[in-house]
């Protein structure tokens, strides 16, 4: 529901329209391990999705335990969002 670009040293975040406030603190998060990983010459992408794939869930359990309300965010809205499709198309989109 979100993709990553980053460029430069810059970390910039596109969330997708039906994106949720799960999805949201998500990308935050996965940004954050993003940045943390620009200072090593390694497959940034690849090294966060990792960390992603092992710790986010357990990073969500810990929160939770805690006392934490994941399910909504107090933080100012998102207004720009995107909207992509998947999947194979035989004609063309304008």
């Amino acid at each position: 529901m979100y993709l990553l670009v980053e460029r430069r040293g810059m970390i910039n975040v596109v969330l997708h329209k039906d994106s949720i406030p799960t999805d949201v603190l998500q990308s935050y998060i996965h940004s954050l391990v993003l940045a943390k990983n620009t200072d090593e010459k390694r497959s940034l992408h690849s090294e966060s999705q990792s960390w992603m794939d092992k710790q986010y869930e357990i990073f969500l359990q810990k929160l939770k335990a805690s006392g934490w309300k994941i399910e909504r965010l107090l933080c100012p809205s998102i207004i720009w969002k995107a909207h992509w499709m998947q999947g194979q198309f035989n004609e063309k989109i304008d």
